[in-house]
């Protein structure tokens, strides 16, 4: 169902405040306008009557006046739209333009009389934007956008209403709330519920509960919000676009789990309490945050694990090769046994010393670059069959180092376990589990302590990638990506829109 632009005067909590409407304006043009003009084009003037006053258009696109809002700007070319009032024979204080939605403009002005144009494009975001202004009964205005041509599509900025207040008719008051001072989902809910819709951008922190759909039209991903993760109180993110308004490549660039902050326009349609469409991401990060992701030990033969859970996927029927008990050099291990092969790691069916492995299904996603710490022996081996760990990710990114070495012993005698280490690829991010088996042919290995630590999460803000300056490409989730790819990415360290 399309959804329908609603709009009404607003009490909210002495906490917060949105624009208060002290009286009716002297002038005001709303969509579709009595006397609207049909046309269904971003190059053409044409008149909206109301009452007796004319308003003139210039590239602005009705839907031959059926829309309740009026759209300007136009993909892949650059174009100047305007507004022009009618003669206001009362001085105006507020020039008031409610803006749905904007993107790719390059400079909005106002031009009052025959003074100088004042240049608005700092303050010509979504929402009311009051214009204050020096008016001379008798004077137009005109407003003028100027749109850039790389737009996805036509129509990238929308405009419901313009309103022009004279002395004490427009009373304004800002909501006090920025990036720092985020809502919750729970405070913004409780904002909705004081009235039906809000006119002011206002900031809500949460993390991403739940995620729908992709629009391909508009580069647009529609998702859910709650202060848990969890999908009870939610608020819905609709039509969302990413950092600073970039469109989205696919409805995988955002994760169920991801911690976000999101700008916007709350609204309730129907009985869903959301973020309204043109919303944009401020910050999100996803993945492990600083210190240990998955730990797994056994010293006395009861497992201690955290973040996840391994198991033993393939084996023998009645095998377990998790706190698996070997006694090697006199002292009783329990382990993480590796006696499978990586060639073998995907087999669906059990071969004997080949297709063994270890499963571990993490509790949160990998952000990339974390650390890997692997304390382990072999038994009964030499150099010639050398045995080191294989990992391969969920979404298929593969990591080993044959060059890593593990004392035998099985020969030897008052010897600890060696502790090698290894670092997750930043392609792996976004993998909830992996599997570990042995990297060739070999002795069995095995592992009596096995650590993953973080030095701190990832995302659209805090990016943490291990190739600086290598002409890669990666996405926000840190999966290596090509040109082809459009939206957000990663390359020599820096963020860039690739379109």
């Amino acid at each position: 169902m399309n959804k329908i632009l609603r709009y009404s005067f607003v009490a909210l909590m002495a906490m917060v405040f949105g624009s208060v409407w002290a009286g009716e304006p002297t002038k005001v043009l709303t969509f579709p306008a009595t006397g609207g003009e049909d046309v269904s084009s971003y190059t053409k003037e044409w008149t909206a009557t109301v009452g007796t006053d004319e308003w003139i258009l210039n590239g602005f696109n009705s839907n031959k006046n059926q829309w309740a809002f009026v759209r300007c700007g136009r993909k892949t070319t650059a174009q100047t739209a305007s507004i022009t009032s009618p003669a206001v024979n009362v001085a105006i204080t507020d020039y008031v333009i409610s803006v749905n939605k904007t993107s790719n403009v390059s400079k909005a002005t106002l031009k009052v009389g025959d003074a100088d144009a004042i240049d608005i494009t700092d303050k010509f975001v979504a929402g009311d934007v009051d214009i204050k202004v020096t008016h001379n009964a008798g004077e137009k205005f005109v407003l003028t956008i100027d749109s850039d041509d790389k737009a996805s599509a036509n129509g990238p900025t929308e405009i419901s209403k313009v309103a022009l207040y004279a002395a004490g008719q427009y009373a304004e008051v800002h909501i006090e709330n920025t990036e720092e001072t985020a809502y919750t989902v729970a405070e913004a809910i409780a904002i909705i519920d004081k009235g039906e819709a809000l006119s002011e951008t206002v900031f809500v922190k949460g993390k991403v509960s739940q995620v729908d759909s992709y629009n391909d039209t508009y580069k647009s991903i529609t998702y859910w919000i709650s202060d848990d993760g969890t999908t009870t109180t939610q608020l819905e993110v609709y039509s969302g676009k990413g950092l600073e308004g970039a469109d989205f490549a696919s409805v995988d660039d955002v994760k169920v789990g991801a911690s976000v902050i999101i700008k916007g326009i709350l609204k309730k349609y129907g009985e869903v309490y959301e973020f309204d469409k043109n919303n944009q991401l401020v910050k999100y990060e996803y993945g492990q945050t600083e210190g240990t992701v998955y730990s797994w030990e056994s010293p006395e033969g009861t497992a201690a694990e955290t973040g996840g859970t391994a198991t033993f996927e393939m084996g023998d029927e009645g095998e377990n090769r998790v706190n698996y008990k070997n006694t090697a050099g006199g002292v009783d291990y329990y382990t993480l046994c590796l006696n499978g092969n990586k060639a073998n790691i995907e087999d669906e069916t059990y071969t004997k010393g080949k297709s063994e492995r270890i499963k571990v299904t993490l509790e949160k996603a990998l952000a990339g670059g974390e650390t890997i710490s692997v304390t382990a022996y072999t038994n009964k081996g030499d150099e010639s069959k050398i045995s080191t760990p294989y990992f391969k990710f969920s979404n298929g990114t593969e990591l080993f180092d044959d060059s890593k070495t593990y004392i035998d012993l099985g020969i030897s005698t008052n010897t600890a376990p060696v502790t090698q280490t290894y670092t997750i690829p930043a392609e792996a991010a976004g993998s909830t589990s992996f599997k570990m088996s042995r990297s060739k042919t070999g002795t069995n290995l095995f592992i009596t302590k096995f650590v993953i630590t973080s030095g701190g999460s990832t995302g659209i803000n805090t990016v943490k990638t291990v190739r600086v300056a290598d002409g890669a490409i990666y996405n926000l989730a840190g999966q290596k990506v090509d040109k082809s790819y459009k939206g957000v990415v990663i390359m020599n360290g820096k963020k860039m829109i690739q379109k």
